[in-house]
């Protein structure tokens, strides 16, 4: 429930409660679980990063929660953690903005599936 709990903070930009949960739920990055939905705690832990300004340390959280849904094949989490990537790059590092366009044409075609 811990990451639905993040998810939720993240969502609501509840930075308070997304720093706390982020925190505690650090050693679990390269889990996924499907509780509700299927997820990987390392995406989640990218949004959160991506809220408290650390970049780099969400983009590396990103690139963890797309190779986790990549390794059990999971088009939908594949398709968001690319997304995020996409939009974090954008928004962060704009030297790799053809890197974010080829993130968000692999998650266009991830969605489709």
């Amino acid at each position: 429930m811990a990451v639905r709990l993040l998810e939720t903070a993240t969502l609501l930009e509840d930075r308070a409660v997304a720093s706390v949960v982020s925190f505690r739920l650090a050693n679990s990055a390269d889990l996924a679980t499907a509780d509700l939905a299927f997820t990987c705690v390392a995406r989640q832990l990218g949004g959160a990063a991506a809220l408290l300004g650390n970049s780099d340390e969400a983009a590396a959280y990103l690139q963890q929660a797309l190779d986790i849904a990549s390794s059990v094949q999971f088009c939908p989490e594949i398709a968001l953690a690319q997304l995020e990537l996409a939009e974090l790059l954008v928004a962060h590092h704009r030297d790799r903005r053809g890197e974010a366009q080829s993130y968000l044409d692999s998650a266009a075609i991830e969605f489709e599936r």
